[in-house]
């Protein structure tokens, strides 16, 4: 892994290409992550579909000899659902967690190879919020947000093949909200890039600040600047805080709209599924599965509307990350330098005086 080279990369394609080689020692246990995120959706249409027949032909055909068998099959589905979510919770973890420890250690690597001078000096704080908040975005950028793309893409292919086999008309009113959210979902991304940028930004200026007057407080004491100092730390926090403010209300707006137009979509739902159960096409028990259906494929639909604010919010902390370490050392062997010779150790003093 590279920890020079040429400018950095710039955008979400071009920073999943120069992250990817850290996915690559986990390749896989995260293919084991994809396998058992493929098996929670599996195993809530299998739910569904239980209760379409307990309404159908038990609560409203009578057939009580089908309870114990359809009881026995929901709590066994159930339970392998919980067991499901344990193991992928647990293996989900240690590949992000190693993801983050490589990209760690390599930064803080090239942070204390370079020469002096070589890296933009704005304090420690300001390499710390690199280490810690920017490295887990990074981790995010070519992990958490692609998987959480491809798990939404499954559960929603998924659970559509169910809606459609339910009824057809039913599945046509359901969707009129996806366009809806992909407009909501690509208008609203390029504007909470930009805001995650400012904050991250301005979050590791008061860290900055914080880590620099902390490690002077005998100066401060000193002179007596406390007010002073405390002011300043103040006036940063608070442009930090109006920068997060600002992402949050994007991110507010962007949810105000997914929300909206799902309810709107369920609501159509309901009301041609009334028309429809009037009419004779379309069963008690089908119509609950349908809205079974459709809640739990709405929160993937949800989720894909979210996935440009997710990876513009990752991209925001990997690009100050590659920032660094794609920056060269200004000092730099030559390339027919010979080794150091071993030395002593000992130290001569020549034509050294001392006066006080």
């Amino acid at each position: 892994m590279a920890r020079s080279g040429p400018p950095a990369a710039s955008g979400v394609p071009a920073l999943f290409r120069r992250f990817s080689p850290y996915l690559r020692p986990v390749r896989g246990p995260v293919a084991g992550v994809a396998a058992l995120l493929l098996a929670a959706p599996l195993i809530a249409a299998a739910l569904i579909w239980l209760i379409k027949i307990l309404v159908d032909e038990v609560l409203i055909g009578g057939g009580l000899g089908l309870l114990p068998l359809l009881g026995a099959a929901y709590v066994l589905a159930a339970a392998g659902r919980a067991g499901l979510g344990y193991v992928t919770t647990r293996l989900d973890a240690s590949v992000g967690e190693r993801i983050t420890r490589d990209i760690r250690v390599d930064l803080y690597r090239h942070a204390i190879s370079v020469s002096p001078g070589s890296l933009p000096d704005r304090g420690p704080g300001d390499r710390l919020a690199h280490l810690s908040g920017d490295v887990e975005r990074t981790q995010a950028l070519i992990y958490k947000a692609p998987l959480s793309l491809f798990a939404d893409l499954a559960a929603a292919a998924l659970f559509m093949a169910l809606l459609l086999l339910l009824d057809w008309l039913l599945t046509l009113a359901a969707l009129l909200a996806v366009p809806l959210l992909a407009l909501a979902s690509a208008r609203n991304a390029p504007r909470l890039r930009r805001a995650a940028r400012i904050a991250r930004r301005l979050t590791s200026r008061w860290f900055a600040l914080a880590e620099e007057r902390l490690g002077a407080t005998p100066l401060v004491h000193a002179y007596g600047t406390h007010g002073i100092e405390t002011a300043r730390f103040a006036a940063r926090c608070e442009e930090s805080r109006r920068a997060e403010l600002r992402t949050v209300s994007i991110e507010a707006w962007l949810a105000l709209l997914i929300e909206s137009a799902t309810a709107l979509g369920g609501l159509l739902v309901l009301g041609v599924g009334a028309w429809r159960i009037a009419e004779g096409s379309l069963t008690v028990g089908a119509l609950v599965a349908f809205l079974g259906a459709v809640g739990s494929l709405y929160s993937p639909v949800k989720g894909l509307a979210r996935a440009a604010g997710r990876f513009q919010r990752a991209a925001a902390g990997a690009q100050r990350v590659s920032d660094l370490l794609d920056r060269p050392s200004l000092v730099r062997e030559r390339p027919a330098a010979r080794p150091l010779a071993p030395v002593r150790g000992a130290v001569e003093f020549r034509n050294v005086s001392f006066r006080y």
